[in-house]
């Protein structure tokens, strides 16, 4: 399992807020085939998307769109979403303004970070995570849950500090 990369909160925000060419001005960029349903094109083209955020060296790739555009900037909001996932940062974690964020909203990366910075700091543990940011722990779980890769993500980063400190 990866463990989390650790960063400045400045350094991290300045990746989750910049504009969508200057993020991309510092990954390496890959097209590629992809293979699967979607017809001539899809198997023709070089519409797949891979990119490398060179300073943290996460990965995000995008094969669903049928054109390279919507792959690039598909592509670029799965990075985003990992970065705030896999950066952690090494000051005090700072607490989500709004709970109620949606995944869709533009904010929603700079949360995810915010929270799981708080989740680190914790241990991941839920029930101790919940009470500072000020929410009981079904209710995190579910806010979780309605995330795929953070609830794997903070399911097995738990299970791991758990073993460690066994």
């Amino acid at each position: 399992m990866k463990r989390p990369l650790w960063s400045s909160h400045q350094e991290r925000d300045k990746w989750l807020l910049a504009a969508p060419d200057k993020l991309l001005a510092d990954c390496v960029l890959s097209e590629f085939q992809a293979s699967g349903p979607g017809g001539q094109k899809r198997n023709r083209k070089y519409s797949a998307v891979r990119l490398r955020h060179t300073p943290s060296g996460i990965e995000s790739v995008s094969v669903a769109g049928r054109s390279q555009i919507a792959n690039k900037r598909d592509a670029l909001e799965k990075l985003r979403r990992r970065i705030a996932l896999h950066i952690r940062s090494t000051e005090k974690p700072r607490m989500p303004e709004r709970f109620d964020i949606s995944t869709r909203n533009p904010q929603y990366p700079m949360f995810l970070a915010s929270l799981f910075d708080t989740l680190c700091s914790c241990g991941f543990r839920f029930k101790d995570s919940a009470e500072i940011i000020g929410v009981t722990p079904s209710v995190l779980t579910r806010k979780l849950k309605k995330d795929p890769e953070a609830w794997q993500l903070a399911q097995q980063w738990g299970r791991a500090l758990s073993e460690e400190g066994r």
